[in-house]
């Protein structure tokens, strides 16, 4: 049983990866290519020009040179710092969950493994611990996060104000907790309540 909850909620973390992953990014061609297709478009890649691209996409003919992602500024530990300070140093109500930009999961995931590629391609000691400190920060901002997301799955309103504030992975992780929930308390009961928990 527990296998299909995880499984389930695995199925939504994906979709939200793969939408994150075929959104549109732009990009400077510094190389002419010939044209790609991909889900019914097709891609004009000249030298000298800008175009927007899934991101996937992006992301590969970065990696052969072929284009230069011209994309917001990556996530830094000085914008982790940040966000835990805010994060940690404000009331553990729902209402106090802090804003923070739409694609933060990905970029942290980002961060994480360019770390770990300088790593692995050479060691040094500065990066391991810029590493393990990406690492601390990450968790305490989640752990104060999801503290306050789970006071908001009790509460027995939507906290709409509170749900414009979560990331897409938070909103997930929800709605999949609001509503497990609320169907495990109609079962133990053996009926559909009026009242939600």
């Amino acid at each position: 049983m527990k296998q299909v909850i995880l499984n389930n909620l695995e199925v939504l973390l994906k979709a939200l990866e793969e939408e994150y992953n075929t959104s549109p990014v732009r990009v400077e061609v510094i190389r002419n290519h010939e044209p790609i297709v991909y889900d019914n478009e097709k891609y004009e890649l000249v030298k000298g020009t800008e175009v927007d691209l899934p991101r996937w996409i992006a992301y590969e003919l970065a990696s052969r040179n072929i284009v230069v992602v011209r994309e917001e500024p990556e996530l830094t530990i000085e914008d982790l710092s940040r966000y835990l300070f805010l994060e940690v140093h404000s009331l553990k109500t729902p209402s106090a969950l802090q804003r923070v930009p739409r694609d933060f999961y990905p970029k942290l995931r980002l961060l994480l493994r360019k770390l770990k590629e300088k790593l692995d391609k050479e060691f040094n000691v500065q990066v391991l611990e810029e590493y393990h400190r990406v690492e601390r920060y990450s968790m305490e901002i989640i752990r104060s996060r999801l503290s306050k997301i789970l006071a908001a799955v009790q509460s027995p309103e939507e906290l709409k104000d509170v749900i414009d504030r979560m990331t897409p992975e938070e909103r997930v992780l929800y709605m999949f907790l609001r509503e497990t929930i609320n169907y495990w308390v109609e079962r133990v009961l053996g009926r559909k309540c009026d009242a939600k928990w």
